[in-house]
């Protein structure tokens, strides 16, 4: 019922879930924790600028307003949809489609696309997927988590020597 009333700005079941959590073990301010891992990279002082620029001409300009215009894509998730292989191979071929026809000059000399480790962005159909449309992809480094396994288990190898 939410869902229907607040359509994207709705949060899901889990997060209700996990702001209770967090308001009934003493938490007062509502923003979100510092996020861990990479900083995003896609910030250059041209992109910095040119944005600057666009958003001082129209303060009143939304983040689907400035998108319109080519400088960077978003794809909204709809309430109650999950992320999964045959989701996200819509979400690529609709960024393909979006460079192709507002950035010819990348279409020719080639872009990368920068995605994380989810679990959708390595399915095998993604993978196969970006193969067959010679689509370069920058990787993303491994999570803390994965390179202590990693590490855990060479040393255990070590060990036995």
């Amino acid at each position: 019922m939410l869902c229907e009333v607040y359509s994207e700005e709705c949060l899901s079941r889990a997060r209700v879930f996990e702001w209770h959590k967090r308001f009934c073990s003493g938490r007062e301010d509502v923003e979100d924790d510092d996020r861990s891992g990479r900083p995003t990279t896609s910030s250059t002082n041209e992109n910095v600028e040119k944005i600057d620029k666009i958003i001082r001409q129209d303060r009143r300009l939304s983040v689907r307003a400035v998108a319109k215009m080519g400088i960077i894509f978003i794809e909204w998730v709809p309430c109650g949809q999950t992320v999964n292989q045959y989701y996200y191979k819509e979400v690529l071929i609709k960024l393909r489609e979006r460079v192709r026809k507002k950035r010819p000059d990348l279409w020719k000399n080639g872009w990368i696309l920068h995605q994380d480790n989810a679990p959708a962005h390595s399915a095998f159909s993604i993978q196969r997927f970006l193969t067959e449309k010679k689509m370069s992809v920058l990787q993303h480094p491994p999570t803390r988590q994965t390179l202590l396994l990693v590490t855990s288990s060479y040393s255990q190898k070590l060990k036995v020597f």
